[in-house]
């Protein structure tokens, strides 16, 4: 989405709860219309080699959390990695090396926003491509209607998958004007 969209969303949510955000906790950055590509497969040298964005993601999360950490969403997978989701040994080098290496060096924990082909969603899968991706990452939530095709109802998070807590774990979510609620 655009700037102006995402500020327009966080400040309407911000007059829902009456709450504020303290300067530099939190920085959204719209890259809309433009090159988000993180990695590219390389069929010269048969590697993943990283692209700009990665060298200008790392610079800009540097300068915005220091030496503090923090939490990086990237939003979403399919425009940030460029090379073949049913490759296991592209994803599992694209996660445990390429981000699991922009954590490090940033000290920061990484959230990748996904969004599955419906048929392996409804399935009950949770992701789409090679089971690597299920196999690379620590932890996988998902969030779903609590009824399938009641667009207007509860929403269900839950934990798919966890190396280091019980998955099954669920938190119910209500809307209210454009915002989720517990």
């Amino acid at each position: 989405d655009s700037e102006e969209e995402i500020a327009r969303r966080i400040q309407k949510r911000i007059a829902l709860d009456e709450f504020t955000v303290p300067q530099g906790v939190v920085k959204i950055v719209s890259r809309l219309g433009r090159d988000n590509l993180l990695c590219s497969f390389d069929n010269r040298s048969g590697k993943l080699k990283t692209e700009k964005f990665y060298h200008e993601l790392k610079n800009e999360a540097r300068a915005f959390f220091g030496i503090d950490g923090g939490v990086l969403v990237l939003d979403t997978l399919a425009d940030i990695y460029g090379a073949n989701e049913n490759d296991r040994t592209q994803v599992s080098t694209f996660v445990k090396y390429l981000l699991g290496r922009l954590g490090r060096d940033l000290g920061v924990t990484i959230i990748v926003l996904a969004h599955p082909a419906k048929g392996t969603a409804i399935a009950g899968q949770g992701f789409s491509g090679s089971t690597a991706w299920e196999g690379a990452f620590r932890c996988r939530w998902e969030l779903n209607y609590r009824r399938e095709g009641d667009v207007s109802g509860l929403l269900e998070f839950k934990l798919a998958k966890s190396n280091t807590a019980l998955a099954g774990e669920k938190v119910i979510l209500s809307r209210k004007d454009g915002a989720f609620y517990v």
